[in-house]
């Protein structure tokens, strides 16, 4: 029999295939309001509209509990519970009109990452996982593979160059080890990738909350590795975080970095 949160999330994933529908729908009738929030970093309307829309099926479906949003940030619950809502990312890229963004959604307590649920409208795929229940990409569950090496992998890499040096030569110390590496500019489209198989790493220098809340319990369901850039798996608030497919492959980065 499934439990009272199971039934919840499944509401919760119709839902957000719901926002993402309307998201795409913005998307291909382009003409997007674009405002400045920081150095090459924009925000939009749907930035906001899609957060309000995503919090208010949070809190009809789990009243007592918090509500972080990368837009309108904390909305403080009675619970222990708090939601991770980055309700667009890749924000840049849907604004130049480039199909990689998705919707991230997580539910974590302290530094304990329960469920994550991530969506990407332009593939209509669906990756969603809780905590020791496993991983699953549009209803089916996902295994990752162990076999891969660094020499055979395609790693995803962030897009924020600018002021940071270290990032510029990491990415130069893995390029030539990496069999390709890409970039999309967005956390959860790349954090899919690596969940699904479709990539084998994704490395993030200084990733806020909203970028890995979802990708932490997803990547680990799904039977990957999470780490920083030293090889600790335990989430300490901040640094980078490689998303690996295994540990040979995590190994091989966090020895680069």
């Amino acid at each position: 029999m499934e439990n009272v949160f199971v039934k919840k999330a499944k509401i919760l994933e119709k839902e957000i295939f719901k926002i993402g529908i309307f998201l795409h729908r913005r998307f291909e009738a382009g003409s997007r309001q674009k405002q400045l929030k920081a150095k090459r970093d924009l925000a939009l309307r749907e930035d906001f509209e899609s957060e309000e829309k995503i919090c208010q099926v949070i809190a009809r479906l789990f009243p007592d509990d918090s509500i972080f949003g990368e837009e309108r940030g904390l909305k403080k619950g009675r619970s222990e519970y708090v939601w991770v809502v980055d309700p667009l990312c890749g924000t840049n890229n849907y604004a130049f009109g480039a199909p990689f963004y998705g919707i991230s959604v997580a539910r974590t307590r302290e530094n304990d990452f329960l469920y994550g649920l991530i969506h990407i409208p332009e593939t209509g795929d669906i990756l969603n996982a809780e905590k020791g229940r496993g991983a699953f990409l549009n209803g089916k569950r996902v295994a990752l593979k162990k076999r891969n090496t660094l020499g055979s992998s395609l790693v995803l890499y962030g897009n924020q160059f600018a002021g940071q040096s270290k990032m510029k030569k990491d990415f130069f110390r893995i390029a030539p080890k990496a069999f390709a590496m890409r970039i999309t500019g967005s956390a959860a489209y790349d954090a899919v990738l690596v969940a699904s198989g479709r990539a084998q790493a994704r490395i993030l220098h200084n990733p806020k909350l909203v970028d890995i809340a979802a990708a932490i319990v997803i990547i680990k369901e799904a039977g990957g590795v999470v780490a920083d850039f030293n090889g600790n798996t335990a989430y300490s608030g901040s640094g980078g975080i490689v998303l690996s497919e295994n540990s040979a492959i995590q190994t091989a980065l966090t020895r680069l970095l």
